[in-house]
């Protein structure tokens, strides 16, 4: 752990003088490894038709900033635009982080270009919708806050029901964001663990916290200092296993035991499981309006959606679109259209089953 924060604090010292970096690295023609669409498979991809239109939907899972992943993207979109199915492409990211992203260096934002900007980029450059699926990035730090807070409560209020609270809390939330045992078309073991995949994890772990500095240095300059303080006070109260007592090894288990609770809490309620359901709504929002489009399907439910118009227009009005200029191409659309969503790979699962079960209003 001490070796990772030495090497992150050295790559962030470094970053004074990353536009100079960035410009020659921009310039020299790096060689990047090809694929073509026969040596592309499948492990990261989930299709199914959503069930209340009938519309084909289309989970692209990523490992952020991971190369193979950009290829992925790229391909799926590239397939789905010549067969003449591409219809919008939806992002994990909100307005917010967007614009942050957007007023990057543009040198700096080649150099960190992630899978969601290569899906926009796309995307965009053959004329289809681009949207924000994700939570705004302020809820989701208030609603990471306000699980602190109470998971801390709970952790010291045994009595009131709170480790009863927090069990429920992860159980559930692990539930809603896994595969089902009997499910068919998830993302399984062999998507997290392609080689094609991990071979280049280390341009995403690099990539991915570069990226946080640049967007926020300050705060990640700051978070960063907190962390090498606390290894450092660590570091001053350390004692070897030969010296320790059964007193100082039950306090150690303790605290980790704490640090797992808190995170994993935090991870599958805030980060994963409310945050499915924002994507998946933004989802099943596309679905809807390539059902109008294409006609597929008939209910006293969207009565009112096709000749009113009225309840449709309130929907579209809370989508944020990347490039609302090719929201225009919509109506003009013919044929069936594929909904694409550029996910990490710890949302698909959930997502899908969300989608999948009809669970969204």
């Amino acid at each position: 752990m001490k070796l990772i924060l030495q090497w992150t604090a050295l790559l962030f010292a470094g970053v004074t003088s990353f536009s100079t970096f960035a410009d020659a690295f921009v310039r020299v023609p790096i060689a990047k490894p090809e694929y073509t669409t026969s040596t592309l498979n499948s492990n990261q991809l989930i299709s199914f038709q959503e069930p209340t239109t009938n519309v084909t939907v289309k989970l692209v899972g990523s490992m952020h900033y991971n190369p193979y992943s950009i290829k992925v993207v790229e391909n799926t979109i590239s397939d789905l635009a010549e067969d003449g199915r591409l219809g919008s492409v939806i992002i994990e990211s909100c307005d917010i982080r967007w614009k942050t992203s957007s007023e990057m260096n543009p040198l700096l934002l080649k150099l960190l270009q992630s899978e969601m900007g290569a899906a926009s980029d796309m995307a965009t450059s053959l004329g289809r919708p681009v949207i924000l699926g994700d939570q705004r990035i302020n809820i989701t730090v208030d609603r990471m806050g306000a699980a602190f807070r109470e998971t801390l409560f709970d952790v010291v209020r045994p009595d009131q029901g709170g480790w009863q609270r927090i069990w429920s809390n992860i159980t559930s939330a692990w539930v809603e964001t896994s595969a089902p045992r009997q499910g068919e078309n998830y993302l399984g073991l062999t998507a997290f663990l392609d080689p094609k995949l991990l071979i280049q994890a280390p341009v995403s772990f690099f990539k991915y916290p570069l990226s946080y500095f640049v967007k926020s240095p300050i705060a990640t300059t700051a978070l960063l200092t907190l962390i090498l303080l606390s290894d450092g006070y660590s570091d001053a109260t350390f004692v070897p296993m030969d010296q320790m007592t059964m007193v100082d090894f039950g306090s150690s288990l303790v605290v980790s035991a704490l640090e797992v609770v808190f995170f994993t809490r935090i991870l599958t309620k805030e980060l994963l499981a409310e945050r499915n359901e924002i994507l998946a709504k933004s989802i099943l929002e596309q679905c809807r309006i390539y059902q109008h489009e294409q006609g597929q399907k008939f209910s006293f439910g969207n009565f009112f959606d096709w000749f009113g118009g009225s309840k449709q227009d309130e929907k579209s009005e809370e989508i944020r679109y990347v490039a609302t200029n090719n929201t225009r191409g919509i109506k003009s659309m013919t044929g069936e259209k594929t909904v694409v969503a550029v996910l990490g790979m710890a949302h698909c699962n959930g997502i899908a089953k969300l989608l999948k079960e009809q669970r969204m209003s």
